[in-house]
C-alpha cells in the first residue's frame, strides 16, 4: 500500500517524511501477513465485547481481566467502520442505518432503566451513537463542512444541558438524538482513535505510530491521575491498544456477508445480560 507522504516545502515536512519513510523499515510490520478480513475482525470484536460486557453486568462475580480483553473490542469495531465508510456504495444510507440504530437503542435503554430502577447494573452501552458520531465527524471533514460540524456539536451540547437540568432522565436520549463528543460512548479518546484508523489505513506503519501514541498517552495520563495501580484497575481504556496486531493483519477484503449480523447482535445481547443480571442480582 502506498505511504502518506506530505509535499509541502519545509523542516517539518521533511522531517515527517524522514519519519515516514525510516518507519516503513521495521520489521516487526513488515514481516506480518495479511491473514484477517473485515467479516473475521468483526466476529473477534464480538467476542471480545461479550466478555467485556460480562464482566460490566456481574462486576461482584467477574475477575477484572473480562474488561481488560474487552477494551480491545472497541478500537477494531472502530476500524470496520472506518473500513465500511470508505466502501460503502451509499454513504447516506450508512449514516442512516447507524443514526436510526443509536435512536432506537438510546430509547429502549431509556425504557428499561425506566421500568427497572432497581437492577443493578443499568443499561449504559451504547457504541451506535459513537460509531454514527465518528461517521458523521469524518464525513464532514471531508467535505470540509466545518461550520455544519459546530453547528452540530453546539446544538448537542445545548440539547443535553437542558435535558439535565429540565428532565434529567431523558438527557441520555438527548445526547443520542444529537451525539455529541463529550457524550458518546468512548468520548473524544475513541474518536480521535477513529480518524487515526480512518486517516492513516493504507499505511500500516503510520497506523501502528498512530496507535502506539494513542495508547500512551492514555496510559500516561491514567498514570498521572490514579497512579500506576489505577492506570490498570480504572483507567484501562489504554489498553485498546493492544487490538493493534489484529489490524496489521487485515487483508483488505469484506469476507463473508454479515451486514445485518452486529446491528441485532448487538442490542440483543446487552438486553440479555442485563435480564440476566436482574434475575441473578
Amino acid at each position: 500500500m502506498e505511504g502518506v507522504y506530505f509535499p509541502e516545502k519545509g523542516l517539518a515536512s521533511d522531517l515527517a517524511n524522514r519519519f515516514s519513510e525510516s518507519f516503513k523499515k521495521s520489521s516487526w510490520i513488515s514481516a506480518g501477513r495479511d491473514l484477517v478480513s473485515s467479516s473475521a475482525l468483526k466476529l473477534i470484536a464480538l467476542f471480545l465485547m461479550v466478555i467485556d460486557h460480562i464482566g460490566a453486568f456481574f462486576p461482584a462475580a467477574a475477575p477484572l481481566v473480562l474488561r481488560w480483553v474487552g477494551r480491545l473490542s472497541a478500537p477494531i469495531f472502530v476500524f470496520c467502520l472506518c473500513e465500511g465508510l470508505r466502501h460503502t456504495s451509499s454513504r447516506n444510507r450508512y449514516l442512516a442505518r447507524l443514526y436510526g440504530c443509536s435512536v432506537a437503542m438510546g430509547a429502549v435503554n431509556l425504557t428499561l432503566n425506566s421500568l427497572f430502577p432497581e437492577a443493578p447494573v443499568p443499561v449504559s452501552n451504547h457504541i451506535f451513537s459513537a460509531l454514527f458520531l465518528l461517521a458523521g465527524l469524518i464525513t464532514l471533514m471531508e467535505q470540509k463542512r466545518y461550520v455544519t460540524l459546530v453547528v452540530w456539536q453546539l446544538l448537542s451540547f445545548g440539547l443535553t444541558a437542558l435535558a439535565g437540568f429540565f428532565w434529567p432522565q431523558v438527557a441520555p436520549l438527548a445526547g443520542d438524538l444529537l451525539p455529541g463528543l463529550f457524550t458518546a460512548e468512548g468520548g473524544p479518546s475513541l474518536l480521535l482513535l477513529g480518524l487515526i484508523c480512518y486517516f492513516f489505513a493504507e499505511d500500516k506503519h503510520l497506523l501502528a505510530a498512530g496507535f502506539l501514541l494513542w495508547g500512551g498517552t492514555l496510559f500516561a495520563a491514567a498514570w498521572a491521575d490514579l497512579g500506576l495501580r489505577g492506570a490498570f484497575v480504572q483507567g484501562y481504556q489504554w489498553m485498546g491498544a493492544g487490538a493493534l496486531p489484529l489490524l496489521l493483519v487485515y487483508n483488505g477484503r469484506r469476507g463473508r456477508g454479515m451486514k445485518f449480523f452486529f446491528y441485532l447482535f448487538y442490542p440483543l445481547h446487552v438486553y440479555f445480560l442485563f435480564f440476566l443480571s436482574l434475575l441473578t442480582g
